[in-house]
């Protein structure tokens, strides 16, 4: 199994088109496509000659479609990355148990989604390997069902003989339906001997859906989370996916800045989220991050600053309208470029700070 770095395991939720080979399907993409979702055995598999592979599976448990057969024919249609991987049947040796996402083909068959991509997010060929025993309590929705099967076979794997898993788990969450995700991985937390590796990416995956009490989780349970492997898979979704645009999402992280002199890493990644918040709510956390140590957050903090002033409307929002209050000749002088800041960062962080003092109390933030 290959290890997927986060990048890779990020650039992996884009839909995929029926008949392009853009990459793989996000599991809500194969949950609305799919006319049939199974667990089912691998009974035999074989390469077509053409480059596909046709499979004959033990269905286990139904979780979309009707008149589902016991035995279901399966068909993965040829691809480039198929034919660039000779032998793939040998990634369906008999008796694997998996989650399946099919359409009703011709004949009989079934065609196993996305139909022109040769790996799913997951990395495995067909399927997404799952226990042979269902989760207990798996009720719901399609999508919800979909990710607490998804959540049992990344339990079932031992950490330390499958160090890509997680990235695979991860990005499920991540493309999964937010309704789904929010009660799927909250019967999860009920669980008391849940593991911590489950925690981290479970969390992260909230996180990427911009729940905010997931960042009040994280600041409450930070010194056990902090220690585990994963956790820049957390620090990654703060400042890359976490969208925090209103008052109720901003608060979380400002309150989970107060660690960041024991936890510096934390500057850089609220940086990036209320770096791209685009209205007034960010600007508290950002002049704090203004006082980093950092030259980078700084540097981000000042430049948040700068669009601010430069285009933001009376009421605090960014905008495309013409009316700009907060701009002034001074402001747009010191627009932070990257170069020209590490040359003069005190001028910079300094400047952006006087102006927060000055126009906090008009953007409703007096001391």
């Amino acid at each position: 199994m290959r290890t997927i770095s986060v990048v890779a395991g990020l650039a992996l939720i884009a839909p995929t088109a029926i008949g392009g080979v853009s990459g793989p399907a996000s599991v809500a993409w194969l949950n609305s496509e799919a006319d049939t979702i199974v667990v089912a055995r691998v009974l035999t598999a074989s390469t077509l000659p053409d480059g596909g592979v046709s499979a004959q599976l033990d269905t286990l448990r139904i979780l979309k479609g009707t008149s589902v057969p016991p035995v279901l024919q399966v068909e993965l249609k040829p691809s480039p990355i198929l034919k660039m991987n000779a032998g793939s049947a040998r990634n369906l040796p008999n008796g694997n148990t998996g989650l399946w996402f099919l359409r009703t083909g011709t004949g009989g068959k079934f065609d196993i989604l996305p139909t022109d991509a040769g790996d799913y997010i997951w990395g495995d060929a067909c399927y997404l390997a799952v226990p042979d025993a269902g989760p207990g309590g798996a009720a719901g929705s399609i999508g919800e069902r979909v990710l607490t099967e998804i959540i049992g076979g990344y339990r079932s794997v031992a950490a330390d003989q499958h160090p890509g898993q997680e990235w695979k788990f991860h990005s499920a969450i991540i493309s999964s339906a937010p309704e789904d995700v929010r009660r799927a991985l909250g019967r999860l937390y009920l669980d008391s001997n849940l593991p911590l590796r489950m925690r981290v990416v479970a969390l992260a995956g909230e996180i990427s859906h911009s729940f905010p009490d997931a960042i009040l989780r994280l600041d409450r349970d930070f010194e056990l989370l902090s220690k585990d492997e994963r956790f820049g898979l957390i620090l990654w979704d703060i400042s890359y996916m976490y969208k925090c645009g209103d008052p109720a999402t901003v608060a979380p992280l400002i309150q989970l800045l107060s660690r960041r002199r024991s936890f510096p890493r934390l500057e850089e990644a609220t940086a990036g989220a209320l770096a791209r918040t685009g209205n007034k709510h960010a600007l508290r956390g950002l002049a704090l991050l203004l006082d980093s140590s950092d030259r980078q957050t700084q540097f981000r903090a000042s430049r948040a600053f700068w669009q601010f002033a430069e285009f933001a409307n009376e009421e605090g929002e960014i905008s495309v309208g013409t009316e700009r209050p907060w701009r002034s000749d001074e402001a747009r002088q010191l627009k932070p470029e990257w170069k020209s800041f590490l040359q003069a960062p005190d001028r910079y962080v300094g400047f952006w700070k006087k102006w927060w003092a000055e126009n906090r109390g008009r953007l409703g933030y007096a001391e």
